[in-house]
């Protein structure tokens, strides 16, 4: 991104590739930028828009959470402020708080998600902001040294629980469920996930803050009850 000749290269071959499948737009997701490549992104999503706009093309980008500009500081390269200007949409990917190979815990705590959400608004139109919805489980292996951390979708989560008929707790402060159990080797597993109860304090969440919609991660891992309360809280265009 410091290139300007590869950025004009790589915009145009964007807009090529938009043209000829007559796409609507593009979704620019780069992770993991580092704080002094903020000004490279920021003058790449300028440049990207200045081309892509006149032809009709939007553009999205996907940013991680964050609480303030430098909070946290290692997401200090995505500039939310600038992005909102020139944006036809932000995709904010509230989950992620704990990750496989960290320390277990809920995937997407409320009360982190309407910090980022509380941030987002204070420097972003709401009409430009999208939530993102967490819909898979992670399963971190936590009483043995070799760690084999998975991730699946919720339907296996709901599997798991039953089968091995493991009380569920709800965490409050956090508006997520969660669960252990024992598999065949004897190793004790912890599963957060995402019900009914914690999906449906995020999608209140959009509607509170009059956002301009959500989406999740990914399509197919969705379950049934997801999609009832999807249509029951939102009049889907």
């Amino acid at each position: 991104m410091s290139s300007a000749k590869v950025r004009k290269r790589f915009i145009n071959n964007i807009h090529s590739l938009l043209h000829n499948h007559d796409y609507k737009g593009v979704v620019i997701d780069f992770e993991r930028i580092h704080p002094k490549d903020r000004n490279h992104l920021n003058q790449f999503i300028k440049e990207a828009t200045q081309e892509l706009h006149p032809s009709g093309m939007q553009v999205l980008i996907a940013v991680p959470p964050k609480e303030g500009d430098q909070n946290p500081s290692y997401a200090a390269g995505y500039d939310y402020k600038t992005f909102g200007k020139y944006v036809d949409k932000m995709f904010l990917m509230t989950y992620d708080w704990h990750w496989l190979g960290g320390l277990s815990g809920p995937i997407a705590p409320i009360n982190r998600v309407r910090s980022t959400v509380n941030y987002a608004v204070s420097v972003v139109p709401k009409s430009k902001l999208m939530l993102g919805i967490p819909q898979y489980a992670y399963d971190w292996t936590i009483s043995r040294n070799k760690r084999t951390d998975t991730a699946y979708s919720t339907l296996q989560a709901i599997s798991l629980y039953i089968s091995h008929k493991s009380e569920v707790h709800f965490d409050e402060t956090a508006a997520s469920p969660w669960f252990r159990y024992i598999d065949d080797q004897g190793a004790l597993h912890e599963v957060w996930f995402e019900d009914p109860r914690s999906l449906l304090a995020k999608f209140r969440l959009v509607k509170e803050f009059g956002l301009a919609g959500m989406g999740c991660w990914h399509l197919g891992l969705t379950t049934p009850q997801t999609d009832k309360i999807l249509l029951e809280e939102f009049n889907i265009r």
